[in-house]
Formats: C-alpha cells, sequence, structure tokens
C-alpha cells in the first residue's frame, strides 16, 4: 500500500468521521448573540475597571468593581483583580477579605500578592489554609478538579511523547501527527467526562469547579466539535466568560473554512480576535474580519476595545487596525 494511502487511513483512523463532517458542513457563522442587558452593564463597569486597574488607578478600579458587583454576580477573575487593587492601595485587610473569597469559592492562587521575599509570609499566612480546605470539600470537588487535570495531562503526556516518538520517514509532520493522537485521547476519554460537566452545571463556571479547571476545560474543548448554541448559551447565562468564548468559538468557528481546506489559507469570519502572528520578534494582531467593526462585535460580547486589551497583553496591533482607530478618532 502506498505511503500516501497509509497516511490517510492513519488520519480516519484517528479523528472521527462525524468531526470531520461535522467540520466540513460548516458554511456560515451565526451572528454575534446579544448579551442581556444586566451583562452589558456588568462587563461594561468591570472591563472601565480592568483598564483603571492596568494604569494602576486603583482606587477608582475599586469603585467601579464594587458598581459592577452590585449588578450581576462576580466572575472570578474581577473579584481577583478587586483583590490586588486592595493589595496595590495598601489596604491589607480588604485584600485578605477577598483572597479568601478567592481561594475557598475558585481555588484562585492569589500568588499576585507576593510581590517579593518581604511579604512571602503574606501568603503562607493560616488563614489561607481554612477557605482552601473549604474549596476542596466542597461538592467533591477534589474529584473534578483530579479528573480534568489527569485528562489535561495525558493530553500533553501523548503529544510531547509522540513527538519525540522516531516514526520514520511515514510522517513528515510529526506535532502534527502527536496532536491527532492527543486529540483521539481526548475524544475517547476526556469529552464525554466532560459533556457530562455540562450537563451537571449547564455548563460549569468557577463557582462550580475551581478557577483552574474552567481553563483546562476550555483547552480540551478546542479538540472536540459540540454544538455552537451550547458556548453561545454559556456566554448568554454568563456562565463563561468574554474571553473565553472569544478565544474558542474563533479558533472552532469563526474561520473560512473552505478556503482553509481547498487554499490552505486562513480566513477569520466574525472574529473578535487577537489571532496573533509573529513579525520582527513582535506578536502582532493578524486579520481580522470587517476590522472597522471588530470593536463593536467585542463590545456586543462583553469585551473591552482590542487597542486597550493589546495594551492589557503587551502585543503589537496591526496597521490596518490603526488605521480603523484613526479614522474613527480614537487615542491610543
Amino acid at each position: 500500500m502506498k505511503p500516501k494511502i497509509l497516511l490517510i487511513l492513519l488520519f480516519l483512523n484517528l479523528t472521527s468521521f462525524a468531526q470531520i463532517s461535522y467540520l466540513l458542513n460548516i458554511d456560515s457563522i451565526p451572528k454575534t448573540p446579544n448579551l442581556p442587558q444586566h451583562l452589558v452593564l456588568y462587563y461594561k463597569n468591570a472591563n472601565e475597571a480592568k483598564w483603571l486597574f492596568y494604569n494602576k488607578k486603583y482606587k477608582e478600579a475599586i469603585v467601579k468593581y464594587k458598581t459592577a458587583f452590585e449588578i450581576a454576580k462576580p466572575q472570578a477573575q474581577h473579584i481577583g483583580d478587586l483583590m490586588q487593587c486592595y493589595f496595590e492601595s495598601n489596604q491589607k485587610d480588604s485584600a485578605v477579605k477577598y483572597a479568601e473569597f478567592c481561594i475557598k469559592n475558585f481555588g484562585l492562587d492569589v500568588y499576585r500578592m507576593v510581590k517579593d521575599s518581604s511579604i512571602n509570609s503574606f501568603y503562607s499566612l493560616e488563614i489561607f489554609k481554612k477557605p482552601l480546605s473549604e474549596f476542596y470539600a466542597k461538592d467533591n470537588t477534589i474529584r473534578k478538579v483530579i479528573m480534568i487535570e489527569h485528562y489535561l495531562h495525558n493530553d500533553h503526556f501523548f503529544r510531547s511523547e509522540f513527538a519525540n516518538f522516531n516514526l520514520g520517514n511515514e510522517v513528515k509532520n510529526k506535532d502534527e501527527f502527536a496532536f491527532k493522537i492527543a486529540l483521539q485521547y481526548d475524544s475517547i476519554y476526556a469529552i464525554p467526562y466532560i459533556t457530562n460537566l455540562i450537563k451537571e452545571f449547564n455548563f460549569p463556571n468557577e463557582y462550580d469547579i475551581g478557577y483552574y479547571s474552567v481553563k483546562n476545560i476550555m483547552f480540551l474543548l478546542r479538540h472536540y466539535n459540540i454544538e455552537r448554541d451550547v458556548y453561545d448559551s454559556a456566554l448568554y447565562n454568563g456562565k463563561t466568560l468574554p474571553e473565553d468564548y472569544a478565544s474558542l468559538t474563533d479558533y472552532k468557528f469563526n474561520t473560512d473554512w473552505e478556503a482553509l481546506i481547498k487554499e490552505n489559507k486562513f480566513r477569520p469570519k466574525n472574529n473578535y480576535g487577537p489571532n496573533l502572528k509573529e513579525i520582527n520578534n513582535k506578536m502582532v494582531v493578524g486579520e481580522l474580519d470587517d476590522i472597522e467593526n471588530v470593536d463593536k462585535r467585542r463590545e456586543a460580547i462583553g469585551l473591552m476595545p482590542l487597542w486597550q486589551y493589546a495594551k492589557y497583553k503587551k502585543f503589537e496591533l496591526s496597521d490596518a487596525y490603526k488605521n480603523v482607530l484613526k479614522k474613527q478618532k480614537i487615542k491610543y
């Protein structure tokens, strides 16, 4: 049998035929879901607080975060930021209060409160041990955390092992081969467990299974196709962060797959950014669909403008996007 035929058969064995069929049948991109008004206001205040936080205006940021928390149930990362604002403002009692809340509810590490060795003792305070035990004891959380980390570990293990395995000349792209091996493992073992969690919690968030477990699930979901409306519903009900929603849906859905398959060209559709590319050793925003309206799309799902996010995350803006900002007379 010819090598090319062997590779095709290998690919079909490692990848669910149903997944391939679903992928090829994507011919249109659904419109951005509209958030309920209370979440629109919540994210508006939270984003303004985050921008103030970035600019070290901690007291103003505290006011904005508190306003947001009166509108909707606080998200883990926003409470973490509020904790940091109190710490940077030298209000350590309030910082400890919110640190305890973060650990108890999300298992969220408060490493950001450790600036140097002079305050290492603050991180290791006895008061932090009780809320951590309460987090793991809640609703058998420790079992869920261990299971999710087990699946993530195996995903990484298969990738690293097969990437270094002597596959001979039959497999030219070992990284791609290793990815397909990991994908097959995830599809068989990890995804059924995760889809059960999605049903159990109507999409799990940080309150349900902890901050890090949510991040791990979002990574594993990049390997599997579930219906787009599952993610839309999670966003609409405040069960997933706009950042996570945008990252996953851009990766899974907001791509012109026909162009990618037939022409080997990446073309985004209705995306939120940023898909990044390296130019002159700098990470720069890549191609954006309907670039004039990208910030309107971002605002509609609760994201800050792309130019603010670029400063916050320290990456460069593309010339095309800069031109849009100039036309819109936005100073950045």
